[in-house]
């Protein structure tokens, strides 16, 4: 039997129209961060994250090390002042406002 392809949540059709330059895909890794590495190891994609960056400015070192990820502040998106861009705190093993990768956000 053939395989319907899922149009709805594959970017297959684009990578094929793309094939053989950069691709950057975005969208639900600051909520599966674990996903990262999976798609890009798997499509070649480059990964582009927003949310998860802006609650965590050692995003690298989390994800390197499997720490857990700050909660980011929706609400504050898009506003004029600091509150939700550089006032999140970076990673301590003391700290227990931070929540698992493994977690929605």
């Amino acid at each position: 039997m053939k395989k319907v392809p899922d149009l709805v949540n594959s970017l297959d059709l684009f990578r094929k129209i793309w094939q053989g330059r950069s691709f950057i895909s975005a969208g639900g890794y600051s909520t599966k961060p674990e996903s990262m590495a999976d798609v890009a190891e798997n499509t070649g994609n480059l990964i582009a994250v927003g949310r998860a960056y802006i609650a965590n400015l050692d995003l690298v070192e989390r994800l390197k090390h499997g720490w857990s990820l700050n909660k980011y502040k929706r609400e504050f998106f898009y506003a004029t002042r600091a509150v939700g861009y550089t006032d999140y705190p970076f990673y301590d093993a003391k700290d227990t406002t931070t929540i698992s990768n493994n977690q929605s956000q």
